[in-house]
């Protein structure tokens, strides 16, 4: 038990607390407790705030951040995506990101370069 509590502190202090998704526009990111069983997390594009529900692993947790972000990318392109679509980029993006680490590590680099 005493394990758990560590990751989940390091977790919360890990997540980012917000997204950014133009340069002067983003959205809060909180850990919260309370969710209904079945939600993970949940994005609001009235208010700007992702919550991700605390106490998941951390796969689980930076799955459902991913999750919320294609929904974050949905509400502000217009894309209109639905949930089952949202669900299938979330597990596909989440799988091509944890099997290819170089190419993870290639967009870190090359977006962090300074022009």
């Amino acid at each position: 038990m005493r394990r758990e509590e560590i990751g989940q502190k390091e977790m919360i202090k890990k997540m980012p607390y917000r997204i950014r998704f133009e340069p002067r526009k983003a959205y809060g990111v909180s850990m919260v407790s309370g969710f209904e069983e079945d939600l993970d997390g949940t994005c609001n594009p009235n208010t700007k705030e992702i919550k991700i529900r605390a106490g998941m692993g951390d796969k689980a947790t930076l799955s459902a951040l991913t999750h919320e972000v294609i929904h974050l990318i949905s509400f502000e392109k217009n894309l209109n995506l639905t949930e089952s679509q949202v669900l299938g980029l979330e597990i596909g993006l989440f799988k091509i990101l944890e099997l290819n680490k170089d190419y993870v590590k290639l967009i870190y680099e090359l977006l962090g370069k300074r022009k």
